[in-house]
């Protein structure tokens, strides 16, 4: 866990660095609603499906989720300005049978958290309504909790958890306008993330142990569309 962080504590003290003498910075915060690419996790329940003797129907499949951001930009120019962020967002699955003896329930959990560098160009800077571009690569860390669980009708349980992880690469370019009549600025953008790499997931803690569906590996695509709504405190 200490060498992956290593990179992104450097980034963070260099940009903290590179802006201690600037008054040109902006932290803002992002609500937004995202699509994922996950036609494999769809295989994963299905699989889920094909290898038990109970008649298990999917009732959740990966539903589309807000996510959260949070920012830091300096400016470089007038027009520039360059950033680190973080973010997260979630999504799950669930396959579930019951009758009379009880209830078999399996869940499919998936949760990302991101952290990478941005740059961001404003068009006509001065107007009350300011169109702008930014893009984003990021490293995503992705985390699948498969969780199994057995409930009898005598209330007793019992239940069976697996950990798998991934890191990613990712590029999301946006576009989008900010609106500078209010006391605080406020941002509305559209972007598509792209998956730059597509690792598999493996076991938590051995690379080695990687998830297969059908004698391939499995990894969990999050590309997809995103839209935001952003609002910040300059200083």
């Amino acid at each position: 866990m200490l060498k992956r962080c290593l990179p992104i504590f450097f980034f963070i003290t260099l940009f903290l660095n590179f802006t201690t003498y600037s008054q040109d910075l902006m932290i803002r915060g992002t609500v937004g609603y995202a699509t994922f690419n996950l036609s494999g996790m769809e295989k994963l329940q299905n699989q889920i499906i094909s290898a038990s003797d109970l008649p298990l129907k999917i009732t959740d499949s990966f539903p589309n989720q807000p996510y959260y951001k949070i920012q830091l930009t300096r400016k470089i120019t007038s027009s520039e300005g360059v950033g680190i962020f973080g973010g997260f967002f979630s999504t799950g699955g669930r396959v579930t049978a019951s009758d009379y003896s009880g209830r078999v329930t399996s869940d499919q959990l998936l949760s990302c958290y991101q952290v990478g560098i941005h740059y961001e160009k404003m068009v006509n800077e001065n107007s009350r309504i300011t169109p702008f571009i930014q893009t984003q690569l990021s490293i995503l860390s992705t985390r699948l909790k498969l969780k199994d669980e057995i409930i009898f009708a005598n209330g007793s349980r019992a239940e069976e958890i697996t950990l798998l992880t991934a890191q990613n690469v990712a590029i999301e370019p946006v576009i989008g306008v900010e609106i500078n009549m209010l006391p605080f600025p406020l941002r509305f953008g559209v972007g598509f993330l792209f998956n730059i790499t597509d690792f598999p997931l493996h076991l938590k803690g051995n690379k080695d142990a990687k998830l297969r569906i059908n004698g391939s590996y499995f990894s969990a695509n999050l590309s997809g569309i995103r839209l935001s709504i952003s609002s910040g405190l300059g200083f």
